[in-house]
């Protein structure tokens, strides 16, 4: 509907133009960039409104944003059709550095935006594993709550569980606990209430999976199995003591 001159609706037409992103210069990228890492809104508004391609720029501004908890720049970029999982070129997306930084309200909403939960670097690390390895406990819970692999390791073997409890991390270690005790008791349930031809497949499955890991698991790999097996031990007296150590691998990925 359109109005006349007095007012009155009568039927009309609307014409949408899309317009082609503006090749912008490199000040311009590099504008748009800090602008987001700043929490420059109206500036980085102004910038999409040329229109600008949000994931210019390395890092792009989404992650620069997610990087320094600009949850509304974030939104905005999001909203201009910015990559979620735009990476770096080691892998890192913006899930991955909010996650690191403990940037809970972005995380948030680059969840809701369907980010990867689970996309790696080229280490092996995932959001959930980096920010076990920085102590973010806010942000592990929100990763498991959005179904976060807890058992996903990075390539040399140690998993958000292990590193938490190497680095002394215990809230986190005892997040990713409960966790790993939840999801085994729902295993337990699932076989207990089958048929017995299922619990025998379902068993059959659960072991012949662990054989199989265990062969591939090269002897750095079988250590921090051990090791990993000893933290859950340490775990049950967290509880009693508020600190604990673990013996350091010589190797771990670089976050």
């Amino acid at each position: 509907m359109v109005l006349d001159d007095d007012g009155t609706p009568r039927p009309g037409e609307v014409q949408v133009v899309l317009l082609s992103f503006c090749p912008p210069s490199n000040d311009q990228v590099t504008e748009l960039r800090d602008a987001a890492g700043r929490g420059m809104s109206a500036d980085v508004e102004t910038l999409l409104q040329k229109p600008q391609d949000p994931d210019l720029g390395d890092p792009a501004p989404l992650f620069e944003a997610s990087m320094h908890g600009q949850t509304e720049v974030a939104r905005l970029l999001l909203e201009a059709n910015a990559d979620k999982d735009n990476a770096t070129p080691d892998g890192a997306t913006p899930l991955f550095i909010a996650a690191q930084e403990g940037q809970l309200e972005v995380a948030r909403l680059l969840l809701e935006a369907n980010a990867d939960t689970d996309k790696a670097m080229q280490d092996g690390a995932t959001p959930l594993y980096v920010a076990a390895a920085h102590g973010q406990p806010e942000v592990a819970r929100l990763l498991l709550e959005a179904n976060a692999d807890m058992d996903k390791a990075a390539q040399n073997g140690s998993t958000p569980l292990c590193i938490a409890a190497q680095r002394g991390h215990v809230e986190v270690a005892r997040l990713l606990q409960e966790s790993s005790t939840d999801k085994n008791k729902s295993l337990v349930q699932n076989i207990d209430s089958a048929s017995d031809n299922t619990k025998r497949s379902l068993l059959d499955t659960v072991n012949t999976s662990s054989a199989v890991m265990l062969q591939k698991l090269d002897t750095t790999q079988q250590d921090l199995l051990k090791q990993t097996h000893e933290s859950h031990a340490v775990l049950q007296g967290v509880a009693q003591s508020q600190s604990f150590g673990l013996q350091v691998l010589s190797v771990e990925p670089s976050v």
